[in-house]
């Protein structure tokens, strides 16, 4: 229940040519939970036949910086919610994928946040972030070395802090 006003903002995204359209399924949240997400997005994608291949290919081996900006961006937003919480995850997921360490430090924002648990189950952005930046960093990171780590990458940062 909500007690006052409650806003809701919506995005319509239609899809101008393949590329927009595989990348628009691609970051499509998860929805059928008895599915993995890549089950989900490979049966959406069918309908596009070989087609599609060279783009998953593209966005798969020559992120272009525009994703990994868009990648950025998502990871800077605060997770103040649990909510918040899985599109956080699945922007550190997609991190991953890129290999690329410049968001190492959009992702060291987000090793001190609070996870939310509910009984056997929970969500940890801390969790989610430092994972992805042992996954891009190619190794597994100490607590203090991620402090250490986490510190020099974003020293001039120009994000602020939540």
């Amino acid at each position: 229940m909500v007690d006052g006003p409650l806003q809701v903002s919506t995005r319509l995204v239609i899809p101008q040519n393949l590329h927009d359209a595989v990348e628009t399924e691609l970051r499509t949240p998860r929805q059928n939970f008895s599915k993995m997400p890549e089950q989900e997005h490979a049966e959406a994608l069918k309908q596009y036949g070989d087609a599609v291949l060279p783009v998953l290919a593209e966005f798969l081996t020559k992120p272009r910086e525009e994703h990994i900006d868009n990648i950025g961006r998502e990871l800077a937003v605060p997770v103040k919610t649990a909510a918040d919480e899985t599109p956080l995850r699945f922007a550190a997921q997609r991190a991953v994928y890129t290999d690329r360490k410049e968001l190492v430090p959009y992702l060291c924002l987000h090793i001190h946040d609070q996870g939310w648990f509910f009984g056997d189950y929970g969500v940890s952005p801390a969790s989610d972030a430092v994972n992805a930046i042992n996954a891009l960093e190619h190794r597994p990171i100490l607590a203090g070395e991620m402090e250490a780590l986490c510190k020099a990458e974003t020293g001039n940062f120009p994000t602020a802090v939540h």
